[in-house]
């Protein structure tokens, strides 16, 4: 897997996925697993999502998938070390989209973490979000801080 945090501001990582999020399937209708096949050609560069910095810098570690049931490895992470940023319209854009999947087994960051579900997560206003940019009402892909498992942590 090869990531990047994501933040609000403005980067080239805003035309790669906005375009994505614009050419995204509609989903609807349940489909099941929620595979859905795109043949339409995809013109921007993969990488361009990605800030310039991973050409010289990288995380690498030994992870789990995102998606549930999110079993442990071997999932390898190549993560940037620096921040992609995209427009805050975007990230509403992103939210919105994947709240609308039947079948997203999304909650509220607030009833994920325990807390009040309308709770706004820490990360948004580290990210440039300010409270009144994050929609507490949405669900969230993210999921509580795992424990620690592998040959250095018994």
């Amino acid at each position: 897997v090869v990531a990047s945090m994501i933040g609000v501001g403005e980067s080239p990582a805003n035309s790669f996925l906005r375009q994505v999020l614009r050419d995204e399937p509609n989903v609807s209708v349940k489909g099941g697993d929620n595979f859905y096949e795109h043949s339409k050609t995809f013109a921007l560069p993969p990488y361009s999502f990605l800030p310039q910095s991973i050409e010289v810098r990288q995380l690498y570690f030994e992870g789990s998938m995102t998606t549930p049931p999110c079993n442990p490895g071997p999932t390898h992470w190549v993560m940037a070390s620096d921040v992609a940023y995209v427009e805050q319209s975007t990230v509403d854009m992103y939210r919105a989209i994947i709240n609308s999947v039947p079948n997203n087994q999304l909650a509220t960051f607030g009833t994920i973490e325990g807390k009040d579900a309308a709770a706004i997560p820490v990360f948004a206003a580290k990210a440039n979000e300010s409270e009144s940019m994050w929609n507490g009402s949405l669900g969230s892909n993210n999921r509580p801080i795992q424990p620690l498992r592998g040959h250095d942590n018994p």
